[in-house]
């Protein structure tokens, strides 16, 4: 006499699956079960996988992992309820990506967004960033930063107007 069909794993819980009905036996004979994940995918599952434990979920574990392993690798940061890649936040910044990382691992996020880890110009009892002394005195910040890379002081750089030379 051939073995008497079993279904000791409906109802039972293993892994994310739960097995619902005993399901006709595969082409290679062995016993299946009708299995839903908790994501709600159904499955046809073989018995031995159950049992053994090669199979405990659809399959939604693993995308899970790499979704979150997608996300750290893209370098998500959020500040100020804003979140961006590391490279968004480099474009909007005007900074290589690489230089920004650094900062953040150096400062952190807040720091590295807010001053960009730059170095401050002191004049006039301020000390200020390049990007400030800009947002302060109406001139751009490329023509700012051009005028401190030439060599110009900072008085120089924030007092004389855009198109403005030096004597």
């Amino acid at each position: 006499m051939g073995r008497k069909a079993h279904s000791f794993y409906t109802g039972q819980k293993i892994g994310k699956w739960t097995v619902i009905s005993k399901a006709p036996n595969n082409n290679h004979l062995q016993s299946t079960y009708n299995c839903v994940c908790s994501c709600g995918t159904k499955r046809v599952v073989a018995s031995y996988q159950l049992k053994n434990g090669h199979s405990t979920n659809c399959g939604c574990e693993r995308i899970e992992r790499i979704r979150a392993a997608a996300l750290k690798q893209a370098h998500m940061h959020t500040y100020n309820g804003r979140t961006l890649t590391l490279k968004e936040w480099a474009a909007e910044l005007r900074l290589p990506h690489t230089t920004l990382y650094a900062r953040i691992q150096k400062y952190g996020i807040k720091y590295a967004i807010e001053e960009g880890g730059a170095k401050r110009h002191k004049y006039n009892g301020q000390s200020l960033t390049a990007r400030q002394w800009a947002a302060t005195t109406g001139i751009p910040l490329d023509t700012l930063n051009r005028r401190l890379y030439t060599g110009w002081t900072i008085e120089e750089a924030v007092t004389l107007k855009r198109y403005q030379r030096r004597t």
